[in-house]
């Protein structure tokens, strides 16, 4: 309780500097002279008891300089609101996963109750192209419904001028603690991995999580991103002179076996020609599925795993030719992309060339290509049988004129 003892007024101070010494310190006067001061507790305050006697206390002789003073100290500090980012980003070695729009679903809450979060924020969409500064774009929204559920489209993929390109968006104005649950829904011939910066999964397509701050006023799981990874292989069935073979059906297998010295992975498969489901248990190997030639004899093999082996089975071939009676390995070469391997019996040979791989098939009267050796070895061999022959007959002819 304060009182001043000039007509209880409340004096203003202020400071004052005089003109003979510029240099002395600041002085603290008043118009009406200095007031004494009384300063004391008491039980009353403007007529109101105070409701506990025990909060008395008795000063004394305690120093009470600048106990009390007249200047109120307000602290601001601006607190960044809840971020809550999704990136996508598309990985293609051969770079022919084009742009193409991937949708997630999104649905926030709030609190121990999960209460769903409703309403208009506003978002920015970032889009970074290969070679090029990002763009930003502002003034756009997100409507979350009552259940606290939207949906965003994100791009990503090569464009036509051979360029990655990647988004990502940004919610903004988030109330703190958010709880999130983010999954994709475009599905396609590749693999998902979702990550952020506490957490990865692979294979997944969903992820959960709540946005905390961390004690240097960051936040942690505010930035989620997808990536998609294309692990197609493709090669291109034709005839003898080069012309694409169409609907020829082929079952791809995946090899995995804990025990390594298993010797599955050099025997022919036995497999089911229509249905291209695996004969008898074979522990190392499970179907991946069938994958048929289209128009233009083109066959895209989806969903490889990154070091895994496979055995490709042609199951059915166009009428009039012969249905291969070998079977083909498809693995990760130095360059960690999938090629064909070791050849498995005596399937027609592969060929590469101008960056595409061509599988044949032949007619009961054409001399195939075959194996890994091809019609180079067959060449090789039957020019020294020839050649063998020849001299063969040479001699007996010599042996003739001889007798």
């Amino acid at each position: 309780h304060l009182e001043y003892n000039v007509d209880d007024r409340v004096l203003q101070y202020g400071a004052i500097e005089t003109e003979d010494n510029p240099n002395r310190e600041i002085q603290i006067q008043t118009d009406t002279g200095w007031s004494k001061l009384n300063i004391y507790q008491c039980l009353e305050n403007h007529g109101i008891e105070a409701p506990d006697h025990s909060s008395i206390e008795n000063l004394g002789n305690k120093e009470i300089t600048n106990l009390f003073s007249n200047t109120v100290t307000v602290i601001v500090e601006n607190e960044p609101t809840n971020p809550l980012s999704i990136e996508k980003i598309v990985e293609d070695v051969q770079h022919t996963a084009k742009v193409q729009p991937y949708t997630f679903d999104v649905q926030l809450s709030y609190g121990p109750n999960q209460t769903p979060v409703s309403g208009t924020y506003p978002i920015t969409i970032t889009t970074k192209t290969e070679g090029q500064n990002p763009v930003v774009e502002t003034g756009k929204s997100i409507q979350f419904d009552s259940e606290g559920k939207a949906s965003v489209e994100l791009q990503a993929g090569w464009n036509e001028q051979g360029q990655n390109v990647l988004q990502k968006v940004a919610i903004i104005n988030l109330p703190l603690g958010i709880q999130y649950t983010i999954a994709e829904t475009t599905s396609g011939q590749f693999t998902t991995k979702v990550k952020s910066d506490t957490q990865s999964q692979m294979n997944a397509n969903t992820i959960s999580g709540m946005v905390e701050k961390t004690e240097d006023h960051k936040f942690k799981n505010s930035e989620i991103t997808f990536i998609n990874t294309y692990t197609h292989f493709e090669f291109i069935k034709v005839n003898k002179e080069g012309n694409p073979l169409q609907d020829v059906l082929f079952g791809l297998y995946e090899f995995d076996c804990p025990n390594h010295n298993d010797t599955h992975h050099d025997q022919l498969l036995k497999v089911d020609l229509k249905t291209g489901d695996l004969i008898d248990p074979q522990p190392c190997w499970k179907k991946v599925g069938t994958f048929s030639s289209d128009a233009q004899g083109k066959v895209t093999l989806s969903n490889l795993v990154e070091g895994k082996k496979y055995r490709l089975v042609e199951l059915k071939t166009a009428p009039g030719y012969i249905l291969a009676q070998g079977q083909w390995t498809i693995q990760e070469n130095q360059d960690q992309q999938f090629a064909f391997g070791q050849s498995i019996g005596n399937p027609p040979a592969v060929e590469f060339k101008e960056g595409k791989n061509y599988l044949y098939n032949y007619k009961p009267h054409e001399l195939p290509l075959t194996g890994d050796q091809g019609n180079t070895s067959f060449m090789i061999w039957g020019t020294a049988l020839m050649f063998f022959a020849v001299v063969l007959w040479i001699i007996s002819q010599k042996r003739r004129v001889t007798k």
